[in-house]
């Protein structure tokens, strides 16, 4: 397994999911990927959507930043994907090569 994966919509739900990934990828010794779904269909225009997908970035970086030093034999890492969120997510799982997906409810 290279990376468990975990879906975020930064919701507190979420970043419980995040603490419980690195919980178990301790345990396996592997990494963490934070992913969050940036939606085909918005309702809001281009320059909005440039700028939530900004802040996505800054706050993804954040987020691997404060749990790296919780993650023992690995790197937490992220990424943005598109689509729907429940196909882009195990898309990102298979690409991964990770059986393991970690999700939240809000």
């Amino acid at each position: 397994m290279k990376a468990i994966i975990v879906g975020t919509d930064f919701s507190k739900g979420s970043y419980v999911a995040i603490e419980i990934a690195i919980d178990i990828a301790n345990k396996l010794r592997t990494d963490v990927k934070i992913v969050w779904v940036e939606r085909e269909k918005m309702l809001i225009d281009e320059e909005q959507q440039g700028i939530m997908h900004n802040l996505a970035q800054d706050k993804l970086q954040m987020l691997c930043e404060q749990h790296q030093e919780k993650l023992l034999h690995g790197k937490v890492k992220w990424e943005i994907v598109h689509g729907k969120v429940s196909t882009a997510l195990s898309t990102a799982a298979a690409q991964a090569a990770s059986p393991m997906i970690v999700i939240g409810t809000n």
